[in-house]
């Protein structure tokens, strides 16, 4: 058929519909394309969305660092500022030391030559002008000294704190001429609450031949001093024998042989006995 011939009408409609569906596939293909085109905007979007949302994060925490770094300068340079304070100090502490290191030596080259000054006096007067003392100044520590040491053995004697009662033995301090008070010249015969008191309840305690704790023979000591001999009662006892036991001074089995009010006793006094059993190893130097 040539361009000069006329299509029929059938033929034109043919023609017609062909071109529609190819405008219609091409309309379907569009609008196919536009959604897709449309997930990926999406897609994108909210990537986009999540990248921001990422970087808000990454500038609160940029923001926190910056916060810490000029907390942490702030603090480097305070501790400068002390370290620095604390140098001038020291420097100043030096200087007092020096010049109490030559003040010191100043006074002690000055006695020196006092004591001199005596030793040439003495030398020139007569010795019967010498009717009192004949020791140099030099003899008051020795002096001071004696008197510390007196003083000492004055306290020890009244403590009754003796160091030989950590080895004795329960049969030797059982027996009936045994002094357990630490007071020397007293009768065997006569009724010693402390005596008394360690033949009662310490073979519950120690087994026997087993050696006495110098803690138990401190204790009792230093309160029948402290009670100026008055009888000791079973409180005591019962808050030493405690102590003792808490202590790893007596065995673990301490407190279970012992009698049933005593047994009692410990239960209550556990909670007020410190203040005297503090005291009592604070004197004596024991570990609380």
């Amino acid at each position: 058929m040539t361009a000069h011939q006329k299509q029929s009408p059938e033929e034109e409609y043919n023609a017609l519909k062909q071109e529609f569906k190819h405008y219609q596939n091409l309309h379907c293909n569009q609008l196919i394309l536009s959604g897709e085109l449309n997930k990926k905007k999406q897609l994108l979007l909210a990537e986009l969305n999540s990248m921001r949302t990422a970087n808000d994060v990454k500038q609160v925490e940029i923001q926190s660092l910056q916060m810490k770094i000029k907390s942490t300068k702030a603090s480097i340079t305070q501790k400068e500022k002390n370290i620095s304070d604390k140098k001038q100090k020291i420097q100043q502490y030096k200087g007092t030391v020096d010049r109490w290191t030559t003040l010191g030596k100043n006074l002690q080259s000055a006695r020196n030559e006092c004591d001199k000054l005596v030793l040439t006096y003495r030398s020139f007067i007569a010795p019967e002008e010498m009717d009192l003392s004949q020791s140099s100044p030099l003899d008051d520590d020795d002096d001071a000294a004696a008197a510390d040491q007196a003083l000492s053995d004055e306290q020890a004697d009244m403590s009754g704190t003796s160091r030989d009662t950590a080895g004795t033995s329960l049969a030797e301090k059982s027996s009936d001429s045994v002094d357990t008070t630490g007071e020397k010249g007293q009768d065997p015969g006569h009724s010693d609450p402390i005596h008394n008191m360690i033949k009662q309840y310490m073979p519950k305690v120690i087994p026997q031949g087993e050696t006495w704790p110098a803690f138990w023979l401190a204790f009792i000591r230093y309160y029948h001093h402290t009670n100026h001999g008055r009888e000791i009662n079973a409180d005591f006892a019962v808050e030493c024998l405690q102590s003792g036991k808490k202590h790893n001074i007596f065995p673990d089995e301490s407190s279970a042989n012992l009698p049933g009010e005593i047994q009692n006793r410990l239960i209550e006094l556990d909670r007020t006995k410190k203040a005297v059993i503090s005291r009592f190893m604070k004197r004596f130097s024991v570990d609380h």
